[in-house]
């Protein structure tokens, strides 16, 4: 709950503009260092899920030499497509936690859209 706290701040107070979710893998490994870097100067959140021609882009990165995690703000959550779902279960729960959003379909994603800027 710790680490949800403290992220989910971030979105809010504006440390962290937003995200982008990556699914599959870049055509190379220093492509996809190249893209997670761009992204990271932009202070994003990089949520990462799914593979494409057996390729993850978290295992690219980890290839490039570069590091992955919360701290990194480099974030894998899963090797299937279905692990998409962690990516907008967070910025939903930010919105709830931290936007004063009540449970509901139609307020999260406006709360999401207008709030939290998100690539994908």
């Amino acid at each position: 709950m710790m680490l949800f706290k403290k992220r989910g701040v971030e979105f809010v107070d504006g440390t962290a503009p937003g995200f982008a979710a990556i699914l599959g893998a870049a055509p190379t490994p220093q492509i996809a260092a190249s893209i997670a870097h761009e992204l990271q100067q932009k202070n994003l959140y990089v949520f990462m899920c799914a593979e494409s021609g057996g390729k993850r882009f978290a295992e690219q990165l980890i290839e490039a030499g570069v590091q992955v995690g919360w701290g990194t703000r480099l974030v894998p959550f899963g090797p299937d497509v279905n692990a998409t779902v962690f990516a907008l279960g967070f910025a939903t729960r930010a919105a709830m936690s931290f936007g004063g959003i009540e449970p509901g379909i139609t307020a999260n994603f406006y709360f999401i859209i207008k709030t939290v800027f998100s690539l994908s």
